[in-house]
């Protein structure tokens, strides 16, 4: 990526408001902190000896002294904060992020946690627990204590929150499993949602009941001919036509606080050009709710995207990335249930088109979008606005460039590691992009530089549990960077014993899920990497079952049938 350069004059600024500070000069440090967050927070200053890009707005939440000017700033912006935290309050159709937008706009008044706590109100009241979870809890930060109704209705949404059935990806074997070429491997990452276990393949997705069979497809009866297909999760070779791979990217949206899916979203190629959109289903008939591909009222360079691999669903927001004609990349956040653009945000332009070897790489932490697209950063922008936040270098290998004919010119990851989302452990974001052989670890906040390390370059992260990042290859192990550059800490170490690991194993909190040879799923903790003796209640479904039954052959194309089963080729031992 091209990174944009740091304001100088963004710098001097914020020395400036620090020196005042120094120099309890508060008055003064109050109208510079006034300035700097609403005319200069999008401004980008460097950070020395490592390349990272923060905001000015991330280096005012990170202020150390900011409470020294809070009285000051309450008395000066108070009274503005307030009559526009009644405004949204009286209209009805104000979102949660309309409250948000408050308590950006004025981050240090007593409106702000207020307003924070108004924002969890109406998400929760639109069933949006993932969003109104964090507002809450930035709320208690800013300094809100909840009432009684509130402690209350937040116990009652945690509660129903809490899953009964098995809800996200589950384990699975694949046949590309170990091999050198597993970035590239045409892949299909299956998940369930409600008791309902959603495929996607090359020719759309199709929803199961283990116990019962098929429930639908999507487009009916999986015909490819309708001008729309689901895109293989790695597989450049593509162009408008029959598709021989299988699919993986179907997430399930669940929209009010109960263990059923509500909404698919599937990244389809189409036909009519070489480009790919989104498209929304109903989970519960298959019905199509909306796509991306027409644009919305308000945007209609939607269209002329071209969406990659690695959407993410939570709550209700859909956030996606795509490119453009130009190499532009931009981060897209849309609502679940209408399609309806919430922001778009330009990331960083690509060198080149074949710079960028996707997918994504996108995970959703609190209150932001944490983004490792395999282009040499990584990048936080804000969830609920799209506001950039950080930009952190790394060493790149490049995309090696595809020897097929490639859609939008994308290159593919250099290494094997099957996947590129980052994952957070409390204020620890640890990242291993498929286009660098180092594992490294950022403070989630502020995006500062806490650990890296090269010998992983194997293993693919799948987790991050209590401080220590999960990684897999034939082994899956517990790893924390030393401190003061002190060896690297292992936690455990885990391999199934005269058994082979068979494919992605799946993390949830203190288990982790791991296919092999003897068992669809091993449960296994994530506290000292040993086989539990007693599953846990909520587990993921048998996949194997599912691909047993006659539904998943008569509707699963072979293409997707063959990327699941056992490896066809282990990768050997490495030495440790």
């Amino acid at each position: 990526m091209r990174l944009p350069a740091a304001s100088a004059s963004a710098q001097k600024d914020l020395d400036a408001l620090r020196g005042s500070i120094e120099q309890n000069k508060i008055s003064d440090a109050v109208d510079r902190y006034d300035v700097l967050c609403r005319v200069h927070g999008s401004e980008l200053v460097g950070q020395p000896n490592n390349g990272e890009l923060v905001t000015i707005r991330v280096c005012l939440d990170e202020l150390a002294d900011s409470g020294l000017l809070t009285a000051e700033y309450q008395r000066r912006f108070d009274d503005a904060a307030q009559r526009e935290f009644q405004a949204a309050s009286l209209d009805a159709n104000s979102t949660a992020a309309d409250f948000y937008a408050v308590a950006r706009r004025y981050p240090l008044s007593s409106a702000a946690p207020l307003a924070l706590a108004a924002a969890g109100d109406r998400a929760a009241a639109m069933g949006d627990w993932p969003t109104a979870a964090p507002m809450y809890q930035l709320a208690r930060e800013a300094g809100w204590s909840p009432d009684p109704p509130h402690v209350q209705r937040i116990d009652e949404l945690a509660q129903a929150q809490r899953q009964t059935v098995w809800s996200g990806p589950i384990p699975f074997d694949a046949t590309w499993y170990g091999r050198s070429d597993a970035s590239v491997a045409a892949k299909s990452f299956p998940m369930a949602a409600g008791g309902v276990v959603f495929i996607s393949g090359a020719s759309g997705v199709s929803a199961f009941k283990p116990d019962t069979g098929a429930v639908w497809s999507y487009p009916p009866a999986m015909q490819s001919s309708g001008g729309y297909r689901a895109m293989p999760f790695v597989n450049y070779q593509l162009a408008p036509g029959p598709v021989d791979s299988a699919s993986n990217d179907c997430s399930a949206g669940v929209l009010s606080a109960q263990d059923s899916a509500r909404v698919v979203v599937l990244l389809t190629a189409r036909t009519d050009v070489a480009r790919h959109c989104l498209q929304a289903i109903r989970a519960s008939d298959g019905k199509l709710l909306w796509r991306t591909d027409i644009g919305d009222h308000g945007d209609k360079s939607l269209a002329s995207l071209d969406f990659v691999p690695g959407t993410v669903v939570c709550g209700r927001y859909v956030y996606g990335m795509a490119t453009d004609s130009d190499n532009g990349l931009f981060a897209i956040a849309f609502d679940i249930a209408s399609g309806r653009e919430l922001w778009k945000t330009p990331l960083p332009p690509l060198a080149s088109a074949g710079q960028f070897a996707g997918p994504a790489g996108m995970t959703v932490d609190l209150d932001q979008l944490l983004i490792c697209p395999n282009a040499g950063c990584v990048i936080s922008l804000d969830r609920w606005t799209g506001d950039l936040r950080w930009i952190n270098p790394y060493p790149s290998l490049g995309a090696m460039p595809d020897n097929g004919g490639q859609v939008g010119n994308w290159g593919v990851p250099p290494t094997a590691r099957f996947d590129n989302r980052p994952y957070v452990t409390g204020d620890i974001a640890y990242f291993a992009p498929q286009d660098s052989e180092t594992v490294f670890a950022l403070n989630a906040r502020s995006g500062d530089d806490l650990w890296n390390s090269t010998d992983y370059s194997h293993m693919t992260l799948i987790g991050a549990v209590d401080q220590f990042a999960i990684l897999e290859s034939d082994r899956i192990i517990a790893v924390q960077g030393g401190a003061a550059n002190g060896p690297d800490v292992i936690r455990w170490s885990y391999s199934p014993r005269p058994e082979s690991i068979t494919g992605p194993a799946v993390v949830r909190g203190e288990v982790m899920f791991v296919p092999t040879t003897d068992k669809a799923a091993i449960s296994v903790s994530t506290a000292d990497g040993t086989e539990m003796d007693t599953p846990p209640a909520v587990r993921p479904p048998n996949f194997r079952a599912v691909l047993n039954t006659q539904a998943a052959e008569e509707l699963l194309a072979p293409q997707t049938m063959g990327s699941f089963g056992f490896p066809r080729i282990q990768r050997p031992q490495p030495q440790w």
